[in-house]
Formats: structure tokens, sequence, C-alpha cells
């Protein structure tokens, strides 16, 4: 989500600066022609360039984008990279996520309400090489924990393994 807020951000900042410059040059006009005599009778602004003047109403009276932070309900607040060994509908899963991604989601579904503790659980993503990239929502039913759904994988006898699924930001430095 937060590529998101920056999109919306660096969008804001460009609608700003857009009509910083369009004053600026309106401005610069208005000293420019007032020693022409020159006014535009529809905005009463003296100009040398009619159409500046229109375009900078236009711009002005435009409503301000509206910023409107869009968070799904099943978001994951937490990934999971997970590989188990030997586990046939990991494996089905894994396989067919991209050719099938409705099939893919339905099979990982009942297998995760075959197994206590990991109903709800979301399928976000898989590999060919059999990782399945699972997340815990947001809006979790059972109000479970990370280190819940960390604990319930460790107690599979076939886990190859299971890590957070994190990405890696630049330091702030010093």
């Amino acid at each position: 989500m937060n590529a998101n807020k920056d999109i919306r951000l660096v969008f804001g900042l460009c609608t700003q600066l857009a009509l910083a410059i369009a004053v600026w040059l309106s401005a610069t006009a208005v000293g420019a022609s007032a020693a022409h005599g020159q006014s535009h009778p529809a905005t009463q602004w003296t100009g040398w360039n009619p159409g500046l003047a229109q375009i900078r109403l236009k711009l002005l009276d435009a409503p301000a984008p509206e910023l409107v932070t869009v968070e799904s309900a099943s978001a994951p607040v937490t990934s999971f990279i997970v590989r188990l060994r030997g586990e046939p509908d990991f494996d089905k899963v894994a396989k067919s996520f991209r050719r099938d991604k409705a099939g893919a989601m339905a099979t990982f579904q009942a297998w995760c309400s075959r197994h206590k503790g990991l109903e709800g659980l979301v399928l976000v993503g898989a590999s060919y090489s059999g990782e399945l990239i699972i997340g815990l929502p947001t809006n979790d039913r059972f109000n479970r924990r990370p280190s819940d759904i960390i604990e319930r994988f460790e107690a599979f006898d076939n886990l190859v393994y299971i890590e957070v699924d994190s990405m890696a930001h630049p330091s702030k430095g010093k």
C-alpha cells in the first residue's frame, strides 16, 4: 500500500506545481501587458494572451483530486513463503496457479479447511518450485498473529521451510 500512497502524493504535488506555474504565468502576463493596457473581459485580468487566462481559470476552478486510501478488507497483513515436501495439494496448487488461479485457490482453501488452525488463510501466489505465498488476512476472523501461523506450519513433519515474506528497504543512514 505504500506504493499507492507514494503515487497519490506525487500526483498531488504535480497538481499543485501545475497550479503554481499557471498562477506565475498569469501574474507574469498581467505585469507584461499592464503596460499595454490590455484586459480580457471574461476574467478582468490584464494579459497578453486571453487563452492563458482561460486556462488559469479552468485550472483554479477544477476540483482538487480527492485522495482516498483504499485498503481491501482481505489484503494480507502478513505473507509467508511456505514449502511442504510430499504434499500433493500443495504441489497441485503451485503448478496450476498461473494457468488456473480460481482452481488453485479452491484447492488451497479445501486444503486449509482440512487442517485445524489454517482456515481462512489466503493464497497470494505460487512458484513452479512448490513454494506457496500465503497471506494472513487483515480481517482474520480468528484474530491470529503471524507467530500463530508459523507455529501451526512448524507442526507439520514435511515442512521444508516457512519464512515471513518481507521486502528490503534502504537504510536511512546516519
